[in-house]
């Protein structure tokens, strides 16, 4: 029987893809707006913020085993870690997503953003109109990425020593042309959460077919520089 898994991530990392092709909820904490299912638990432990009040929510959420997508960045670092230490304490494994190129995930954030464009089929629109001139770009928000891409680091180091066992899996390995990387990458992932074999190829479709390539309007954004100087300054590179 496939593990009960939760998959952490930050913004921008193919995590709801992954989630997709693994069947995992997206996001249940998060506040939304609207609030997502889940939410509740983390709303109600704001308003008491006891461990005690923490422990029962969580362990009331995860009662019916849900997996799912977390991003700790919009989150407080003691409900990650209450989140950490409970799904761990009932069985859960985890996957740590990552991307190592920094400044593409932190541009695509920002680019998503201005475009409201979060999704593969609106970026493809939205991207159409800035090459056609009827759409343009803000300069990048380069203090609010650097703030993002400390707070992803930290938020992540708070939880990493609560979770066992962690399976860290690299979003470049997940979506680059090089198919049997791909697959490898794949088959590392249904080994660990023991999915059966034959769900390899949805999954690897599934990765194939998201991401909205943001590389390819990188020309038009002003202060692409400033943001790869940055940080390389803060050691964020």
């Amino acid at each position: 029987m496939a593990y009960h898994f939760i998959i952490w991530a930050a913004t921008r990392t193919s995590s709801t893809s992954l989630a997709s092709a693994t069947n995992a909820e997206n996001e249940p904490f998060h506040f939304g707006p609207p609030p997502n299912r889940l939410n509740w638990a983390y709303a109600d432990w704001q308003k008491q913020r006891t461990n005690e009040k923490l422990i029962s929510g969580l362990s009331l959420a995860l009662s019916d085993r849900p997996c799912f997508k977390h991003l700790p960045e919009w989150f407080d670092d003691d409900f990650n870690v209450g989140l950490a230490k409970r799904s761990t304490a009932f069985g859960y494994r985890h996957i740590h997503l990552i991307r190592l190129n920094e400044l593409e995930r932190l541009i695509s954030n920002d680019v998503a953003g201005q475009l409201d464009a979060w999704w593969p089929k609106e970026a493809k629109e939205r991207f159409a109109e800035l090459r056609s001139g009827t759409r343009r770009l803000n300069p990048l928000d380069v203090p609010r990425l650097i703030g993002n891409a400390k707070r992803v680091r930290a938020a992540w180091n708070a939880v990493e020593p609560h979770l066992s066992p962690v399976l860290t899996v690299l979003q470049e390995r997940l979506t680059g042309k090089d198919a049997d990387t791909r697959i490898g990458t794949l088959r590392k992932i249904a080994d660990f959460l023991d999915l059966p074999s034959d769900s390899l190829r949805d999954l690897d479709l599934s990765m194939r077919n998201g991401g909205q390539n943001t590389a390819q309007i990188l020309d038009l954004l002003p202060n692409v520089g400033e943001l790869r100087t940055r940080l390389m300054e803060e050691g964020l590179a």
